[in-house]
């Protein structure tokens, strides 16, 4: 297997520029707290815009739809383990993250802990969501090569770049309005494909819902075909990673 050097290098001048910007211009100018939780004035409308693009990403439209194609209904536990996990945080946790008044998963275990469970924590987050980082660039440029008839690696160049000038331009109200414009894209999207696909199964919106109601086999509509004990799992599991890592 071949190792894609270009967005990995590209995500580590993001990151040091990213770093750069926010503690020699940015922190001293607006302070942290404006910088990372926008001075925590963000309106409702942002917060919910900052949330869905956080959780309305490839997992829970296109890796449910691929998951549903094989599975059936029972994919969509992954959406309803998400909402659960909302309500988990709310009716435990977010009440004292409030009170800490914590701006990352690391601080909040700094101050319930200790400097070196805190350090621990961080550089875990640190490495899992630099992957995260590899995977979003590369998926940039995945749409822009074809859209801008350019090589994959410029395309992903010009993925990085615009994420660094998002990230740098506010902070988490940047991040906040660019998400209110993913959020319409994704779900304007979802809609449209999800009209033209049952056209091609059925000829037609009505029909490829027939044909999608009677002729998919018992299982794909029922939650018993998985054992209660793994469909359980996997709910908990979700709720669990959410209270843990968001």
């Amino acid at each position: 297997m071949t190792v894609n050097i270009v967005p990995l290098v590209m995500l580590i001048v993001y990151a040091v520029l990213t770093i750069i910007v926010a503690n020699t211009v940015l922190r001293k100018k607006l302070g942290s707290d404006h910088f990372l939780v926008a001075a925590r004035a963000l309106p409702l409308s942002l917060v919910v815009a900052v949330v869905l693009g956080d959780m309305v990403g490839g997992a829970s439209t296109v890796g449910v739809c691929q998951r549903g194609y094989n599975e059936g209904i029972v994919s969509s536990l992954y959406s309803v383990s998400l909402g659960l996990a909302f309500f988990a945080v709310a009716f435990t946790m977010s009440a004292r993250y409030r009170k800490l008044r914590a701006v990352t998963i690391s601080e909040v275990v700094g101050r319930l802990f200790d400097t070196r469970t805190r350090l621990t924590s961080g550089l875990v987050i640190a490495v899992a969501y630099f992957f995260i980082g590899i995977t979003q660039i590369m998926a940039g440029g995945a749409l822009l090569s074809p859209l801008l008839h350019i090589d994959p690696w410029i395309a992903e160049l010009i993925s990085a770049l615009i994420f660094v000038v998002i990230i740098i331009a506010g902070g988490l109200k940047s991040i906040a309005l660019v998400n209110i414009v993913q959020v319409f894209v994704i779900f304007i999207g979802m809609f449209v494909s999800l009209f033209y696909s049952l056209q091609l199964v059925g000829g037609s919106v009505s029909g490829g819902l027939s044909r999608i109601l009677h002729e998919l086999p018992p299982s794909f509509w029922s939650f018993s075909a998985r054992s209660p004990l793994t469909s359980s799992g996997e709910v908990l599991g979700t709720v669990f990673t959410f209270l843990l890592c968001r």
